[in-house]
Order: structure tokens, then sequence, then C-alpha cells
């Protein structure tokens, strides 16, 4: 995981790309460090219900 994070770093551009990394490994143990983020600040997009 660590080559892949530093091979990513090298080609990403960090303040236009953004990659997550997330470990689907087994359920148990797994917990806040499940999920990795390269690249530019993950800012999650307010939910909105829109009805047509």
């Amino acid at each position: 995981m660590t080559l892949v994070r530093r091979d990513l770093g090298q080609i990403i551009d960090a303040k236009a790309d953004h990659v997550l990394i997330i470990d689907i490994g087994p359920a148990n143990g797994r917990g806040s460090g499940a999920i990795a983020s390269l690249g530019r600040a993950y800012v999650p997009s307010e939910r909105v219900a829109v009805v047509v």
C-alpha cells in the first residue's frame, strides 16, 4: 500500500486531483483507517433531495 500511495503521489496533480484508497478487506478490525485520501482535501457535498 505504501508503494501505491508513493507512486500515485508522484503522478497526480495534488491541486486538482483527488484519489480515495478504500480498504475493502474484512469488516472486523476496519475502522476510520479504512479510507485514505491523496491530493485535494475531501469535502463532502451537501445531500439534497430533488423531486421533479
